[in-house]
């Protein structure tokens, strides 16, 4: 089974190979990954291995992470990756403060990303929804990324999750204020890459909030007939760039937006959806390529 694995993400890598030096960027929801104490979703290290594994021979360079509780989850996940011929890790990760046992994260390759602004929490983003309750759950993750010749804007998200009229509401609100934030702080031709959990399928009003202005680009549209929840099988996790000229859908290679595992390879390697929802997780990871010429 694991040789099978190897081979499966071997091939698919391959379909890369055809672009100079390109990146790999994608958005995985881990459900819940902890770090091995009073784990509120227990996995071995078997498990913890495998996912390590499935990142690194997909060839992501950078990928968000959701659903971590805290860095030592990280540090772990990538003490089980492969290293480098002196045995040196070759990923490194980053981590928010805010979302308790759902915090976002960052997993990149440090031979590949550089940040020319390191990675942090958009404090300004945050306002009161309720006099109980924050607009941002989880506040986005922002950093300034240089990729060979590709500099682009990435932030990470995990919107407030439900579909109840006040969770709609807020999720519009959300994107209000973080197209207001890009609008604001970035220039007009910025290459900008949204990725993450948005808990919002593509026809949905708020991302009409977001994309107000035809501004953007949703990879996520070449995936109409998949889907990356696996409850309900529903398309909510989402990579978007933005489309105006010179922006980030210029490096953005067209129709390379994939998941893992595919129907038929989830069924080969974990048996059932249970076991994948509880081993792995209960979203599949989503990824594209983009040059860096």
């Amino acid at each position: 089974m694991r040789r099978t694995l190897i081979i499966w993400l071997a091939l698919l890598s391959c379909i890369s190979l055809a672009h100079a030096e390109p990146i790999q960027i994608g958005s995985f929801n881990i459900k819940y990954l902890g770090d091995g104490t009073d784990d509120r979703n227990p996995r071995d290290g078997n498990d913890i291995r495998k996912l390590g594994q499935i990142i690194h021979l997909l060839d992501i360079d950078l990928l968000a992470v959701v659903e971590v509780e805290n860095g030592l989850a990280l540090e772990k996940l990538i003490e089980k990756m492969p290293k480098d011929d002196q045995g040196s890790a070759l990923y490194d990760y980053t981590i928010g403060q805010s979302g308790g046992q759902q915090k976002i994260g960052i997993i990149f390759r440090k031979d590949r990303i550089s940040f020319i602004q390191e990675p942090s929490e958009l404090l300004e983003l945050q306002e009161a929804w309720t006099p109980t309750k924050d607009l941002f759950p989880r506040l986005p993750l922002y950093s300034y990324v240089q990729a060979g010749n590709f500099d682009f804007h990435f932030i990470a998200l995990h919107l407030k999750a439900m579909f109840d009229y006040d969770s709609i509401k807020r999720r519009e609100r959300e994107l209000e204020k973080l197209r207001e934030w890009i609008e604001g702080k970035l220039s007009a031709d910025a290459d900008v890459v949204i990725v993450g959990d948005l808990n919002e399928q593509l026809d949905s009003a708020p991302f009409a909030k977001l994309n107000e202005d035809d501004t953007y680009y949703f990879c996520t549209s070449e995936l109409s007939c998949d889907y990356t929840y696996i409850g309900i099988k529903s398309l909510i996790d989402h990579i978007i760039v933005s489309k105006v000229t010179g922006g980030a859908k210029v490096e953005y290679v067209e129709k390379s937006i994939r998941v893992f595992p595919s129907d038929i390879l989830l069924k080969h390697l974990y048996g059932n959806l249970d076991d994948l929802q509880d081993r792995l997780s209960d979203h599949r990871l989503i990824f594209g390529t983009f040059a860096t010429e």
